[in-house]
């Protein structure tokens, strides 16, 4: 009888376990991402939590059942342990954290530039596609400041040649 009540719990823990799990946490290098990110033009969609927290629980199935909406052609997702030192060091390189309750959610391009700012605590699907939006708003911003850099020191390239040219 006792084996029987173990067993069932195993198989239940084991289940429930397995029920719970919406992605895995990364398993490669950061480093492994933010390029693949760079080739394939993507966002990096980076939340921070745990398993045992309750508004990360919620968080975590907003993506699983699809109510939080990531375009896959825009966004790479990424999952981190906040548990996990290395996966600390890596948010914190990234995102300042203001507050203290968890999950902390942020959105950053290959290159390490972070777009609008990151999100923490409990939310609703709608709160973090609002979140979302403002960081898309962000990076669309932080591209026209590099296309007008770009144009402003390809005029200036052009200008120096031209000097150059009249001085001979």
């Amino acid at each position: 009888m006792k084996l029987l009540i173990a067993f069932t719990l195993v198989l239940a823990t084991t289940f429930s376990l397995m029920a719970f799990e919406t992605e895995k946490y990364i398993d490669k290098d950061f480093p492994v991402y933010m390029e693949e990110a760079t080739k394939t033009n993507k966002l990096l969609f980076v939340s921070i939590g745990r398993e045992a927290c309750g508004n990360c629980i919620k968080f975590y199935n907003y993506i699983k059942k699809g109510e939080l909406k990531l375009d896959e052609n825009k966004f790479m997702y990424l999952k981190l342990d906040i548990d996990n030192y290395d996966h600390q060091n890596y948010f914190l390189s990234y995102f300042p954290v203001m507050g203290n309750i968890l999950p902390f959610v942020g959105v950053v391009n290959g290159k390490g530039i972070a777009f609008g700012e990151p999100r923490t605590g409990f939310g609703t699907p709608e709160d973090y596609q609002e979140f979302i939006k403002k960081a898309l708003e962000s990076e669309k911003e932080w591209i026209e400041k590099q296309k007008k850099q770009a144009e402003e020191e390809a005029q200036l390239k052009a200008a120096q040649e031209a000097r150059k040219k009249a001085e001979k």
